[in-house]
């Protein structure tokens, strides 16, 4: 099993034969592609094997299936698509959502997040860290937040460097989310956070705002694919507004939570159109954000009361078993289709070459003989 259930599948990113010779490999694999194999053997064993996408992280090909397990946590993922039509049984659970009762466990108990001054200092709490690859929209709703003089409202940090690059150097995928503002450092506080940050929260952070506005890592894109940033707010009981991808609400009302219609309006979760969907949430920030204090007071108190009850769902028995036994029932169907598909066909093509490379002399038939007896034997 190959699994990957934490980040985004990226198919094309693992297309090229050259990773064949990199990354994942056991000792025996590394000796025998540095060692045994000539300069010529290695560009055959490429166009061998060099288009098994992830298949090539095994270690080496040593089993009698012709497909492989992928974990993941996405749904409607046209990249699961090409993963199955590559040789993978996908089985999907949403990883997220046990890691996150992991991290966030403490709040479960934690009186911190208790609200004592009913005077929040901010309307929105806004988590704004990376911008590189999927996550490039929230240049531009950082941008529109400083347009829509929204900032004032939140409580949000803004990180001009990312994995090496300065924003205003990015190349955008979608020109929609191209920004014309080339000193938003001007206005925000330096987000200085790291990756470890998603394993905590700060009680703070949401006892002195009302609604946090989660930042997915998938927003411009057509899967499901739900992690801990939009859990933190649900373990910590805080409403939210979700900006994901379309019906993103809806994958979580299917696992029991409850979201904030009609206090919100919640129509731009079903909104395909991503510049569209953006621009609908940060309408509905502004319409929020200049609401009668009164007016508002009483839509927080409603949205605070759908949150308690999602906070009480998220820590049940009955959400972990759901989540958990959702993941068995697929995980058997997998196993049952991988079943099918028992001939060893790809590990003897393997073996086939190893045998046939000048100075292997039989090393790796050694190694796996146990796999070489099951084929022959399933041969007479």
């Amino acid at each position: 099993m190959i699994c990957h259930d934490q980040e985004p599948l990226n198919f094309d990113l693992y297309t090229s034969s050259e990773l064949l010779l990199q990354g994942y490999r056991s000792p025996s694999r590394h000796y025998f592609e540095n060692t045994i194999m000539s300069a010529e053997e290695k560009e055959t064993y490429k166009q061998l094997f060099g288009n098994l996408n992830l298949r090539m992280a095994i270690t080496p090909l040593a089993h009698v299936y012709d497909r492989v397990l992928l974990l993941h946590s996405e749904k409607n993922s046209l990249e699961q698509s090409k993963y199955h039509n590559h040789g993978f049984e996908g089985v999907y659970w949403w990883a997220h959502a046990v890691i996150a009762r992991d991290w966030y466990r403490y709040a479960q108990v934690d009186q911190s997040l208790r609200r004592t001054n009913p005077q929040v200092e901010k309307d929105f709490l806004i988590y704004n860290r990376a911008w590189t690859g999927t996550r490039e929209y929230r240049l531009k709703f950082a941008e529109r937040l400083l347009q829509l003089d929204l900032l004032d409202f939140c409580r949000t940090k803004f990180q001009p460097h990312c994995d090496g690059k300065y924003y205003q150097q990015h190349l955008f995928q979608n020109p929609a989310f191209e920004i014309s503002n080339d000193d938003l450092e001007n206005y925000f506080d330096v987000n200085n956070a790291d990756a470890n940050s998603s394993a905590d929260y700060v009680a703070q952070d949401y006892t002195n705002t009302n609604i946090e506005v989660v930042l997915e890592t998938l927003f411009d894109d057509s899967r499901s694919h739900i992690t801990e940033k939009s859990l933190r707010p649900i373990a910590c009981g805080h409403p939210f507004i979700l900006v994901a991808t379309q019906n993103s609400l809806e994958y979580l009302k299917s696992y029991g939570f409850k979201t904030f219609s009609p206090w919100i309006n919640e129509d731009y979760d079903k909104i395909a159109n991503s510049a569209q969907r953006l621009e609908t949430v940060l309408e509905e920030m502004n319409r929020i954000a200049k609401l009668p204090a009164q007016h508002k007071q009483q839509v927080i108190d409603q949205c605070q009361q759908i949150a308690e009850f999602n906070k009480q769902v998220f820590f049940s028995k009955e959400f972990f078993n759901r989540v958990i036994g959702e993941f068995i029932e697929n995980l058997s169907l997998a196993q049952q289709n991988l079943e099918k598909h028992r001939t060893g066909h790809l590990f003897r093509s393997y073996i086939d070459f190893c045998n046939s490379c000048v100075n292997n002399q039989g090393r790796l038939n050694n190694e796996f003989e146990f796999v070489v007896k099951w084929l022959d034997n399933q041969n007479q």
